[in-house]
């Protein structure tokens, strides 16, 4: 990673799945580090719930279009953050769906990219399934959603080509991000907006990311 005499990095990034809760948060702390951001989205036009920083758009469904590849060869990114899926909100329960944006969304990607390209991508802490006391990294996954089981599918997918392909790669599974854009049916916000009713707290729906 190359920095700038001020500190400022000197990388050109692709965020896929910019527009979507967590894109939206990587892609302003990228910008705000002073790197060259680029972010895919599915839907032309669609922005984040909140104040995003100026970047370059890239409208395309990664699991149904051959543009991914023109974007890469375009963008020629130093990074690729992979973020881009389906299912993490309460509304989003098409399997389907699930099954064309996080596998075949993230084959396309793959499939697209330099042996160059760095790639850090978000699995999910829905990968280990049921846990009783506290996860850890060597945990054996054994995902008991849809959206986990379709996440994990990925993340092995994408750990294995970069192996054979030799992409540096590293996956995340993070655990119960909020924040401004959350979906308002998870746990923080849920609590939180209860809690400023000041009546009783409402049961939870939503998937973990």
């Amino acid at each position: 990673m190359s920095l700038s005499r001020a500190g400022c990095l000197l990388l050109t990034v692709l965020v896929t799945g910019a527009s979507g809760f967590l894109g939206a948060h990587v892609v302003n702390g990228l910008v705000r580090e002073g790197a060259t951001v680029h972010g895919t989205r599915r839907t032309p036009g669609k922005l984040p719930d909140f104040p995003v920083a100026q970047i370059a758009w890239h409208d395309v469904d990664l699991a149904r279009s051959s543009g991914v590849g023109s974007i890469i060869t375009d963008v020629r990114p130093d990074v690729v953050v992979h973020l881009a899926a389906y299912g993490a909100r309460s509304t989003q329960r098409d399997p389907q769906q699930m099954f064309d944006v996080n596998v075949l969304g993230t084959w396309s990607l793959l499939q697209a990219l330099g042996r160059s390209t760095r790639v850090v991508m978000a699995g999910t802490s829905a990968e280990y399934g049921p846990v009783s006391g506290p996860a850890h990294e060597d945990m054996r996954c054994h995902p008991t959603s849809l959206y986990g089981g379709t996440k994990h599918a990925a993340v092995v997918l994408a750990t294995s080509f970069a192996r054979q392909s030799d992409i540096p790669l590293v996956a995340l599974r993070h655990y119960g991000p909020f924040g401004p854009g959350d979906d308002p049916h998870r746990v923080v916000p849920a609590v939180i907006a209860g809690l400023l009713k000041g009546g009783p707290l409402p049961p939870t729906r939503a998937a973990a990311l």
